[in-house]
């Protein structure tokens, strides 16, 4: 058995080494706004994008001609270069808008815009973002932070009489350029013009019919915990609570994710496998449904990583072609980056994808020396846990400058119960498209087990917190690589008891299981070569 005998997608060879083109994406992205900083007359645009093409096309025709190493390496440096161009072109067109100038001029001007974003409760009110189309009539077609007297649905057409003004500094100034906005707007005056899309008013109406269902029976903390497992809408969520989850490493239960998803699919798949249908039937509407999920949880960073994910798996699972996860992965994060280079900047992404990735290829080799001491479910629950937490390390560090020690051992406890707690939501929720009071009796079997993730929760924010590093670039590189490099050990380590090389006739050793990401943590499915590759089994 050999690499040749693995029916690849034609695709494959075109792009090259997707594990190298996903990194150099992101690491285009992030040079775009150290690129910025340096040259903020915006007079390097046209060169690093012309560039950019010149290596694209390079690389177009180098693999053309036969693909090799250098089509390859053109390939991940046409990568970086296309997202570092992507983000340049991005902020050049922000700084030199109609918003860019309000903030300039001052005073007050008429602004058309959409609600952009699923508005969020803070002290001063619901804070959102608005995707700006005019402003006194010119063109804009950037993103600007505001806040409103009430929570308005996604795409929400208005007309505001505003002031603008630089986004703040620190860490919210940070998390707004993170959602892409360049500038903060200060409403005197909200008209709402229209209602939005069908689409989006569709998925308003089952975020309600779930937020009615879960806390008729139970309480905002359990309940508005329960609809985060679903749908990530976290506003019924005390923020006591909300901010227990953040302190001890647990907020990534209501970012959804792989997890939500897995459990969705799941489901879905198992009622049309009642139903008999045809395979690609089967396909076909669980791919609408990841398209609904992504709609009805708001288009999240961490969710578009997850859905789009999910959707290479049906397209290899209908195309009958080799697949592996970790490809998988970084196939969704450079279509995701190409489609918005922004997206380099966002810290859901990056937890999303790294922690992904710590579950494909850290925590098998932890969980296999794990096993020599523990029991398998504990062994594999732990190196889990530790893989996902050692691949965020690296974006905690450069963002936050801390880990929270305690996310260890709170993930160990409340992962389990929120597992169940999700699961008996999806049911309870699916019921409420149809009956709300009957789906809030399932909703209470899910309480006890939200009320436990809670509990661990408040007892781990009550513990004392771990070091935290100086906001400079030093300490937190430096972090960083010893990070990276206990990675990179971990990941050099054979699994035990799998040193013998299949000879071969062998089979090579199946870890193709579904993970609590959703994903399939083994390698690319192999066959023998024939004329037509191998249908494999639809999975989710």
């Amino acid at each position: 058995m050999n690499a040749d005998d693995v029916p690849v997608a034609p695709a494959a060879r075109v792009l090259g080494p997707l594990a190298l083109l996903a990194p150099a994406g992101l690491v285009g992205g992030r040079l775009g706004a150290v690129v910025d900083g340096l040259d903020p007359d915006g007079s390097l645009v046209v060169p690093v994008t012309a560039v950019a093409v010149a290596v694209l096309v390079g690389a177009a025709r180098r693999a053309r001609a036969g693909g090799d190493v250098v089509a390859a390496a053109l390939t991940v440096l046409a990568m970086l270069l296309v997202t570092l161009a992507g983000v340049l072109l991005r902020l050049d067109g922000a700084a030199h808008g109609p918003v860019a100038d309000l903030v300039d001029r001052g005073g007050v001007a008429t602004v058309e815009a959409d609600v952009a974003a699923e508005p969020r409760h803070g002290a001063r009110g619901w804070r959102t973002t608005l995707r700006v189309r005019t402003v006194d009539g010119s063109p804009a077609g950037v993103r600007a932070a505001v806040v409103l007297d009430e929570a308005l649905p996604l795409g929400t057409p208005l007309t505001v009489r505003a002031s603008a003004r630089p986004l703040p500094d620190g860490g919210y100034g940070r998390w707004l350029a993170q959602a892409h906005a360049v500038a903060v707007l200060d409403v005197t005056d909200v008209v709402t013009v229209g209602r939005a899309g069908p689409l989006v008013a569709w998925s308003e109406q089952v975020r309600a019919r779930i937020r009615r269902a879960a806390t008729r029976h139970l309480d905002g903390g359990r309940g508005g915990l329960l609809v985060g497992f679903v749908t990530g809408d976290t506003r019924l969520l005390p923020d006591t609570d909300a901010e227990a989850m953040r302190a001890t490493g647990l907020s990534h239960l209501t970012a959804v994710s792989g997890s939500n998803t897995a459990i969705l699919l799941g489901g879905v798949a198992g009622l049309l496998a009642l139903l008999r249908l045809p395979a690609r039937g089967r396909q076909v509407l669980l791919a609408v449904t990841v398209v609904a999920f992504v709609v009805l949880t708001r288009l999240e960073p961490s969710v578009l990583r997850a859905g789009t994910m999910a959707l290479l798996v049906l397209a290899a699972a209908a195309s009958g072609v080799a697949r592996d996860a970790r490809h998988l992965l970084a196939g969704a994060v450079v279509l995701l980056v190409l489609v918005d280079p922004l997206l380099t900047w966002s810290l859901g992404l990056l937890l999303s994808a790294g922690a992904t990735l710590g579950v494909l290829v850290v925590a098998p080799a932890l969980t296999a020396r794990l096993e020599r001491h523990l029991p398998r479910p504990l062994a594999g629950l732990l190196g889990i846990t530790l893989g996902a937490q050692l691949a965020v390390a690296p974006v905690l560090l450069l963002g936050f400058g801390t880990i929270p020690w305690v996310s260890v051992p709170a993930n160990l406890l409340a992962v389990p119960a929120a597992a169940f707690g999700a699961t008996v939501a999806f049911v309870g929720s699916a019921i409420a498209l149809v009956h709300v009071g009957a789906a809030s009796s399932v909703f209470v079997l899910a309480g006890p087990a939200a009320g436990a993730v809670l509990t661990v929760a408040r007892a781990g924010a009550a513990l004392p917190g771990g070091p935290t590093l100086p906001d400079a670039p030093g300490p937190r590189a430096l972090a960083v690589v010893a990070v990276g490099a206990t990675l990179l050990l971990i990941r050099s380590l054979r699994p035990l008891g799998r040193d013998r090389r299949p000879s071969e006739g062998d089979r090579p050793p199946s870890s193709d299981v579904p993970n609590r990401f959703g994903a399939r943590s083994g390698g690319a499915s192999r066959s023998a070569r024939s004329d037509e590759p191998r249908r494999e089994r639809s999975t989710t």
